[in-house]
């Protein structure tokens, strides 16, 4: 990974700025954007290209109540880490400490930020 992204990204998921979700790279629920840890890195990346988060209005996820979530993507992605980030990141694998190899599986399991951070910072 390119180091100043990665320091950049370790900021933004330490800095209490975005609020974690599960399952899509950036949802907003009631007026409340939740994000992935890939996603805050997908949105890094967006800024810094002036870019915008797409929008799927139906993308066949069974959620109950839809019409309270909006579900955003980059280049039609909401689910992994969209091929342009990967190649402006340079984050093609992180290997962890905790043995654990994806981080969508930590992120998925309820661990916070700080701890996602501190393994990217330890593995990566």
């Amino acid at each position: 990974m390119k180091p100043e992204i990665k320091e950049k990204w370790l900021a933004a998921l330490r800095s209490g700025d975005y609020k974690q979700g599960e399952g899509r790279l950036h949802i907003s629920k009631d007026e409340h954007h939740l994000f992935c840890c890939l996603g805050v890195l997908c949105d890094i990346y967006l800024k810094e290209q002036n870019k915008e988060w797409g929008k799927i209005e139906h993308d066949g996820a069974s959620i109950p109540d839809e019409t309270s979530f909006i579900i955003y993507a980059v280049d039609g992605e909401s689910r992994l880490l969209p091929h342009p980030v990967v190649e402006w990141s340079g984050l093609a694998r992180v290997v962890l400490p905790s043995g654990v190899f994806s981080l969508v599986t930590l992120n998925d399991t309820k661990h916070n930020f700080i701890q996602i951070a501190d393994d990217i910072e330890k593995g990566a």
